[in-house]
């Protein structure tokens, strides 16, 4: 048995989204240069069964586009792209319907510290989709060998897909 799954990640190729995201100038450059040349690499591979889209998470559109794109069911979503709150309810709300039923949807790296990031704040922000999920959770992964510096987030939220189409 076949399991799909995609991650949405951060491509650092633009440089003003490299700088909204890391308030630096100095971080965009180097860290876009080594992103395209990872993804330069992976694709040279010729990887089996791997594909990549390009993805926008401050467009819906864009989001939902890429998603259908793939003409799959996803077993696991994994969101790993900015780490802004309101990309990772842009992603949640527009790649749900791609998520096969009792299908997991897995966004990372959840400030813990952050007003903006409090928990109460996700869940009133997906009361929309709630009822398209069986469970949403958060999971605090702090522990001693924690390399998160000070950003602090080491949270996970779960959303646990229902079959309510």
């Amino acid at each position: 048995m076949a399991i799909h799954l995609i991650k949405v990640m951060l491509s650092l190729l633009d440089e003003d989204l490299t700088k909204h995201c890391f308030n630096s100038s100095a971080y965009g450059p180097a860290k876009a240069a080594e992103q395209n040349k990872k993804i330069k690499i992976a694709k040279s591979e010729n990887l089996k069964k791997t594909n990549f889209y390009e993805i926008n998470v401050h467009d819906k559109n864009s989001i939902y586009s890429a998603f259908s794109k793939t003409k799959v069911k996803f077993d696991i979503i994994i969101d790993d792209s900015t780490h802004l709150f309101d990309d990772q309810i842009r992603v949640i709300e527009n790649s749900f319907k791609f998520l096969k039923t009792n299908g997991i949807m897995i966004i990372e790296d959840i400030y813990r510290l952050r007003n903006d990031y409090q928990e109460h704040k996700y869940y009133n922000k997906l009361a929309r989709v709630k009822k398209y999920f069986h469970e949403i959770f958060f999971i605090d992964t702090k522990h001693v060998n924690n390399f998160t510096a000070s950003w602090h987030n080491e949270k996970i939220l779960l959303l646990l897909r229902n079959d309510l189409k």
